[in-house]
Formats: structure tokens, C-alpha cells, sequence
């Protein structure tokens, strides 16, 4: 009778394979990086660290380690070299005060640079620690790719597969779809899989690629296998005729359930924190958010120093020195109170960085998009309020370039703040052509970049130039041929500056009345001695100039003569007495010549009227400025 159970030596024989194969896979302290002697004397703790590679031949060197084991493979799914923290018995002095003592060393699959991280509490993290972490400017950056599968990269890293798969797939449903030659597309039931009850289930694994007008598949994109591609995980399917049961093969493949169970696993782990990698991932977070916190203090001084109208850079571009600008000097400000820039300070001094953030190019940067944030929000309160007016006007630089400010005027009506009427500066344009046409233009393209609509435009308002408000060449007509309910009101105060200006040229006494009070300030001003000399006598209002565009502003000069009339011929004759002993023969006769107008009657009478003909912000005296003119020529 046959045995039906094996032999002592078919059992023996079984024994010995078993052996032989297990001595041929790798130790289990192979996995071990053993410290020396020293590290058992210095620590209270018996470190071990433990580093689990996939698809490489040697395992990194642990800190502190003097040698590594010989290489050993292992089949694992994810390209990910991260570090397992091991700890042995601990001494009992160690045990008694309740602390533990662990070491994170990692390397990252994109870069060869290591990080050494100390951890003394018990599960937690804590900034100190953090500070003392050196850092790289890739993990400093969120990766970030296209929602479209056919530009992603051929061979995906782990931080773009990480990225994708925190983002998910992206099915848009509200496009129109191309045809192909034959008259068939892509259409969005393909997304949903029909069951021969009538219920529907999504293929959320399924993604169009408008790039190249084919479906793949999400998870074989991500997890299959080059070698063995098909269309779905490679360069697309687009046969449209038999797409349906193309996807009813590919679903129900066993490479297809695979990565399924991949993605829906690694998506698992990334939201509930338990991926393999996880200290490397909670340290690159840490990372990123430092950097998003020094990002927005330097945020802040660009803020600060454009609301001031403060200069940036200086004669240096280095920290700690004089002139490095006020720029670096806020940052060299903010980091004796703020921890964070203080231990970034810390670390360029260190040259622990290569990416500072605080370089001229950086500053230009933030400048351009505080300024291009700024201008987004203005354009949005626009179109809330729909329809605007403009303002502008042309000014030259001290550069001699020709500069056209824009200013929109909205009214907002809020129901909790009511109405109110705001403006806003959009910015100064260079007007290379200073014609009607030129500027027209110039706007034109300004209102395109802005994204507004001069058909909502109810108003426009410049300048008495002929270039702006011509009939039939300015600016304001050109805008009415495209607009006619943009009408144009010229500007109020510009327009009275002109007619009391013209008025006041027309009058004889009235430019020898503001004639003289140009003399006398020139007299006083073109000498150190003879300013003390008025400053002597004139204690209370200084003499002016008189302002050649604001009419307004020459009542200022003409109060300081009014009001301190006997002072002043005060200070004539003493200069007059002074110029006598340096024998200065000119300014002796022009100081006796203004000494002796000052006192004479239509002088008087003119400059205790003036201060009325003068136009004033609150209340214009039109008819006194005509009265006044009136007596002066009949006297």
C-alpha cells in the first residue's frame, strides 16, 4: 500500500532547500546600521536607523554611521527611499526621566543633498527643530502640473505622482468635443459604465486629453507598467467606433485593477498621513510653510515702503552694512523681534541657502505683483459698478519722457455704506505720440489690458489743450466717435486757473502789482545775508514766490506783503544801509526803487484787495476779481 505521506527523506530533502533558499535572501541586519562604541557613551539611547530602499543598489549612509551594509533590493511599488526610526532598550536612567532620543535621516529620490533631523519630544515637532533642518528649494516649491494627461512628464517622479494624486483626476464635462474624420467624438456618457439593471457607475479613473483628443487612463498613467503600455496608459485611445468596449476590456483587466488598488491605497495614506514617507512628507510641509511665512513679511515691507513712497535699494545689496537700502533694512529690522526672519538671517549668513528671496529681481518681482494685485482689485470694483469715468492728464518726467496719468472715477452704491463716489489711479502711460491720435490710442490700449469696456464709459474730463479737447482731432472727440455717452467736461479748476490768469495779463496795475512782489522776493532770496535780514524784521509770514500754473497759490505771497507791509519796508531800508557799506550799487537801487512802490497809494489799495481777487478752493470772488480791475484802470 502506497504512503500518503512523505518520507523522512523527501522531508529532510525539503528542509535543506528551505535553508539554502533563505541564506540566499538578505540578512535582516543587513537592514541595520549598528552605532559604535562612541555613540553608546555619548547617548542614553541605543539609536538605530533603519533605511528601506526601492529599485537601488546601495542603502544611503545614516548620520553619524560609519559604513553601510552592502546593497539589498526589494520589489516595493514606489520609488521612495525614506527612514524608519528604530529604537532599542532603553537605559534606565533614560527610562526613569521619561525621555526618548530619536534621529530622521532621509534622502530625497530628486536630490542627493541629506537632512538630519533631532526629535526630543515625543511625537511632536516642534520650530527649533524645524530651524535646524537644512533645506532645499525644490521642497520648497508646490509642484504643480497640468490637468491634461498628455503633458505630463514620460517617466513621473514621486513628489508629480504624490501631486497628481492629492489633485485627483480631472473630468471636464463642459466642453465641446472635436470630430474626427469619420464624424465620431468623445462624448461625456463614455465617463459613466451601464449596468444591465439601468444603474450607472463613474469611470473616475477615466480622462480626455485635449491636447491630443484621446481618453487614458488615470491610475495606468501613474502606476502601470512602460514596458507593457497600451494606449490607455501611453499615448491615448481615440478610436471612438469602439471605444465602449475598449473600456469594458480595459476595466476588467488585471493590470488595470492593480493600479486601481495602488492609486486608491497611496491617495488613502496621503489624506489619513500614513504613507511610507511621512516624515518626509510632514518636514517638506513644515518647510513650505516657513517659506510661505517669510514670503509674506517681505510681502509686507513691499507694502509698507510703496504706501510711504520709499526708495528700496541702496548703494549695498548686503545685509549689515550702511546704504543697503530700506529694503534690507526693515528685513534687518524685522528680524530682531520676528523668529522666523531671524533664522532665516541666520541661514544665508550660514550659506546654508541658495535662494534668498531678497535679490534686486526678487524686489522688482513683489513689486510687480502687489502692483498687478492692486490693479486686479480696482478693475473688479469697476465692473461691479459698470459704468465709469476717466481722467487724464500729461505730464513730463524728469527723464523728458512724457507721462499720461489715468484715473477712473466709479460711484459704488452699497445698501450698508449707501453712495460714494471714488477714483482711482490706474497707472502712468508713456505718451510716445503727444497728438490726439497718439493718445486716443495710448487709453485705448490701457482700457484692452484692463479688460474694461468704453462702451460703459459715462464721462471723460482733461486738460484745455488742444490735443485733448479739440473738436475735431482731440482726445475727447475721438473717444465720442466710438462712445457718444461719454461727454466731456473739461476741467473746472484748470479752466478758472486760465480765465483769472488771462484776466490778470489784461490789466496794466495787476502784472506791475505781481511784477513787484516777484522783484521783492528775488531781492531777499538770492543772498544768505540779505534772507537774515528779512528774517530779522519779518517774524511771522515769509515771502513766496509767485506760482506760474496755480492762481490760487499767489494769495500766499500776496498776505506776507499785506499783512506785514511796515516790516518789510523795514527790511528794505536795512538792506539798503547794508549794500551802502559793501558799496553794492545794484542792490542799493533796487531796494530803494521796491522801498519807494510799496509805499505808494494804487500799491496800498491793490494789495489789501488782492486777497479777494484771488480764486479760493471754498468760494470765488469772480465779480470782485472784475471790480477790483476796474478801479485800478481808472486810477
Amino acid at each position: 500500500m502506497k504512503r500518503s505521506y512523505p518520507s523522512g527523506a523527501e522531508k529532510r530533502k525539503k528542509q535543506e532547500e528551505s535553508k539554502k533558499f533563505l541564506a540566499k535572501l538578505p540578512k535582516l541586519t543587513n537592514f541595520f546600521v549598528m552605532p559604535g562604541p562612541a555613540d553608546n557613551d555619548n547617548n542614553a539611547n541605543t539609536i538605530t536607523t533603519v533605511s528601506i530602499a526601492a529599485s537601488v543598489e546601495e542603502l544611503p549612509v545614516a548620520a553619524g554611521a560609519d559604513s553601510a551594509s552592502p546593497g539589498c533590493s526589494s520589489d516595493i511599488a514606489a520609488n521612495v527611499t525614506c527612514t524608519a526610526i528604530l529604537q532599542d532598550e532603553e537605559d534606565p536612567s533614560t527610562a526613569a526621566a521619561g525621555k526618548k532620543t530619536s534621529a530622521f535621516t532621509f534622502s530625497d529620490s530628486d536630490n542627493n543633498d541629506d537632512y538630519v533631523y533631532d526629535e526630543k519630544d515625543d511625537n511632536s515637532i516642534s520650530n527649533e527643530q524645524l530651524m535646524s533642518t537644512s533645506s532645499h528649494s525644490d521642497q520648497c516649491v508646490t509642484l504643480e502640473l497640468e490637468d491634461d494627461p498628455a503633458l505630463w512628464p514620460k517617466h513621473l517622479t514621486d513628489k508629480e505622482r504624490c501631486s497628481i494624486v492629492q489633485r485627483g483626476p480631472v473630468q471636464s464635462k463642459d466642453r465641446i468635443y472635436p470630430k474626427n474624420q469619420e464624424g465620431r467624438r468623445f462624448t461625456n456618457s463614455n465617463y459613466y459604465l451601464q449596468m444591465k439593471n439601468g444603474e450607472k457607475i463613474k469611470r473616475s479613473w477615466l480622462v480626455y486629453s485635449e491636447k491630443n483628443d484621446c481618453v487614458l487612463c488615470f491610475c495606468c498613467r501613474l502606476f502601470g507598467n512602460r514596458e507593457k503600455a497600451t494606449q490607455l496608459n501611453a499615448d491615448g485611445f481615440n478610436y471612438w467606433k469602439n471605444l465602449s468596449a475598449h473600456l469594458r476590456q480595459h476595466e476588467r483587466s488585471a493590470e488595470h485593477i492593480t493600479n486601481m488598488d495602488a492609486w486608491r491605497n497611496l491617495s488613502q495614506k496621503l489624506q489619513t498621513n500614513t504613507a511610507i514617507d511621512q516624515v518626509n512628507q510632514d518636514l517638506i510641509a513644515l518647510e513650505v510653510n516657513r517659506w510661505k511665512e517669510i514670503l509674506r513679511r517681505l510681502i509686507a515691507i513691499v507694502n509698507y515702503l510703496a504706501e510711504h513712497n520709499l526708495a528700496f535699494r541702496g548703494h549695498s545689496d548686503k545685509f549689515f552694512e550702511a546704504g543697503n537700502g530700506n529694503f534690507l533694512g526693515q528685513v534687518q529690522l524685522m528680524a530682531q523681534f520676528d523668529p522666523v526672519m531671524r533664522e532665516h538671517l541666520r541661514r544665508i549668513q550660514a550659506k546654508q541657502l541658495s535662494d534668498t528671496y531678497l535679490s534686486k529681481n526678487i524686489q522688482n518681482e513683489l513689486i510687480s505683483l502687489v502692483a498687478k494685485c492692486t490693479t486686479d482689485a480696482i478693475v473688479e470694483r469697476v465692473k461691479t459698478a459698470k459704468y465709469y469715468a476717466v481722467i487724464m492728464d500729461c505730464t513730463p518726467d524728469l527723464s523728458h519722457n512724457e507721462q499720461l496719468s489715468v484715473v477712473l472715477r466709479i460711484v459704488n452704491c452699497e445698501l450698508s455704506k449707501g453712495v460714494s463716489i471714488h477714483e482711482h489711479f490706474v497707472g502712468f502711460l508713456q505718451a510716445l505720440d503727444t497728438t490726439g491720435k497718439g493718445l486716443c490710442e495710448t487709453f485705448l490700449g490701457q482700457l484692452e489690458t484692463l479688460g474694461l469696456d468704453l462702451c460703459n464709459c459715462r464721462g471723460q474730463s482733461y486738460d484745455n489743450g488742444s490735443n485733448m479737447q479739440g473738436k475735431k482731432q482731440g482726445v475727447q472727440k475721438r473717444v465720442l466717435e466710438i462712445n457718444n455717452k461719454a461727454l466731456y467736461v473739461p476741467c473746472g479748476s484748470h479752466t478758472l486757473n486760465l480765465v483769472v490768469g488771462d484776466a490778470a495779463k489784461s490789466s496794466v496795475t495787476s502784472i506791475s502789482f505781481f511784477g513787484l512782489i516777484q522783484r521783492l522776493y528775488n531781492l531777499f532770496s538770492s543772498s544768505v545775508q540779505r534772507w537774515s535780514i528779512l528774517k530779522e524784521h519779518v517774524k511771522n509770514l515769509t515771502l513766496k514766490a509767485l506760482s506760474t500754473t496755480r492762481w490760487e497759490c499767489r494769495v500766499e505771497a500776496v498776505k506776507a506783503v499785506r499783512y506785514q507791509l511796515p516790516e518789510i519796508v523795514k527790511a528794505l531800508t536795512a538792506l539798503k544801509e547794508y549794500a551802502t557799506e559793501k558799496r553794492d550799487a545794484d542792490v542799493v537801487s533796487t531796494a530803494e526803487s521796491i522801498c519807494k512802490e510799496l509805499q505808494k497809494w494804487p500799491f496800498c489799495v491793490t494789495q489789501d484787495r488782492s486777497p479777494k481777487t484771488t480764486c479760493s478752493s471754498k468760494q470765488i470772488h469772480i465779480e470782485d476779481t472784475i471790480r477790483t480791475t476796474k478801479v485800478n484802470d481808472d486810477q
